[in-house]
């Protein structure tokens, strides 16, 4: 696992901008798995912004969303999906046929879309690419403490407390408007990527910043698997690594 610490918040995004730029210019068909959050919206703005200006060309780039909400439309504005056609197809990044998600699977049922994923990750010859943020209890995705480390995609239960974060955030009238369940890569199929880049910011992210980095490889902190993994680069600002 490497560690790289930056000053600000900023900056941590301008490094592994830099990080996804570098490794387009390698490979230009790179598949890239993209998580969504707080923790990589501004990363994807910043990226978005280099792209115009370098004239990076990401025309063969494809891209896959980490987790979804179950039970969504494929363009509702929760969606994970849509956060990521909104950075990336918008922005004239990636082509709408090159973004996929659970949404896209074109399956009924639950199981059948997390069986599709997993086998159009194998099609497209595996993850290159997969860019992470943590969560304050270690969750990875929509891998919440005590999932095992070998899982594929799979449906989660959503937590009361992830529900009514949600139901703030989009402003809907009714709770009961807000997905129950969601669909995740597994820690498994997180963990067969090439290569990881996981972006932890705040000084609310510290204590599990060090416990990630530092204490043992345990299901109950699903994100300290990645310290087995061979090529593995935590980026933190000055304020998350400040226990390190």
């Amino acid at each position: 696992m490497n560690i790289v610490v930056r000053e600000s918040k900023n900056d941590v995004d301008a490094y592994v901008a830099m990080i996804m730029a570098s490794r387009i210019m390698l490979n230009p068909g790179l598949v890239i798995a993209l998580a969504t959050g707080n923790t990589t919206k501004s990363l994807y703005q910043v990226f978005a912004d280099m792209v115009k200006f370098t004239g990076l060309k990401t025309q063969e780039l494809q891209g896959l969303a980490v987790d979804e909400y179950w039970g969504l439309q494929e363009n509702d504005s929760i969606g994970c999906f849509t956060r990521l056609k909104n950075a990336f197809v918008d922005a004239g990044i990636l082509k709408r046929s090159s973004l996929f998600g659970p949404l896209t699977m074109g399956a009924s049922t639950c199981e059948s879309v997390c069986e599709k994923y997993d086998v159009l990750i194998r099609k497209m010859g595996g993850i290159d690419l997969q860019i992470l943020g943590v969560g304050n209890n270690g969750h990875l995705g929509f891998n919440e403490p005590g999932t095992p480390f070998a899982s594929t995609t799979h449906r989660v239960s959503l937590s009361q407390g992830t529900r009514m974060v949600l139901s703030e955030k989009y402003h809907k009238s009714s709770f009961s408007q807000i997905p129950e369940e969601g669909i995740t890569m597994g820690l498994g199929t997180i963990m067969l990527s090439r290569e990881i880049v996981l972006l932890i910011k705040g000084e609310q992210k510290a204590s599990i910043a060090k416990r990630l980095i530092s204490d043992p490889v345990t299901e109950a902190i699903p994100a300290s698997i990645l310290q087995v993994h061979p090529c593995c680069t935590v980026v933190l600002d000055r304020e998350a690594a400040r226990l390190i």
